[in-house]
């Protein structure tokens, strides 16, 4: 299973480590046991001392990032394939993964954008967050014009949601996603 996902994949969490080990040695891991570490010890080493150490000096989505990317390297461990859409969600969490641990906001990580984006949307952006990302980014933090563009690019079929149990319009989820981005912090 040598798809050119599973390599990009392989290198995001590759990218990733540096920003790990950087980051626990100075909150806590010695040093030498955090460059010895693999980059999936050194996700659980995030969560084990999430509690007593690490959730002070990260905001609480980054231990959601931690979970996600656990279950991505397990993939990857396993030999299970990816799909683009997937691998492109895997690295957008590698990079705000390592934006919270201290990567440097002006440049670009080394995993970036190395998967092709699919050929259907148009716009750059696959996932429900980065897309409103996007939008949110284009509408100048402008919450109804975003609120518009996702719910116009959400009937275009541009992105889907799971499931609707609660019945919300399109326009009512954006609002919700908006809220939520600026609550948690993925929507800076």
């Amino acid at each position: 299973m040598g798809t050119a996902e599973r390599a990009a994949v392989r290198r995001g969490l590759d990218s990733l480590k540096p920003y790990i080990e950087a980051f626990v040695a100075q909150h806590g891991l010695p040093p030498q046991t955090a460059q010895r570490a693999d980059t999936a010890s050194l996700l659980k080493a995030l969560l084990a001392g999430w509690e007593h150490t690490y959730a002070t000096h990260l905001p609480r989505v980054a231990r959601s990032y931690v979970h996600e990317l656990l279950d991505v390297r397990n993939r990857w461990a396993h030999e299970q394939p990816f799909s683009k859409a997937e691998a492109s969600r895997a690295l957008d969490t590698v990079e705000q993964l390592a934006r919270v641990l201290g990567a440097p906001i002006g440049q670009p990580m080394p995993a970036q954008h190395t998967v092709a984006p699919a050929p259907h949307p148009p716009l750059r952006w696959s996932g429900q967050r980065a897309l409103m990302r996007e939008i949110f980014s284009k509408a100048r933090r402008q919450e109804v014009e975003a609120i518009r563009e996702y719910a116009a690019a959400e009937r275009a079929g541009k992105v889907q949601r799971k499931g609707n149990k609660s019945g919300l319009s399109a326009e009512e989820y954006a609002k919700a996603l908006i809220r939520d981005g600026l609550k948690k912090g993925w929507l800076t």
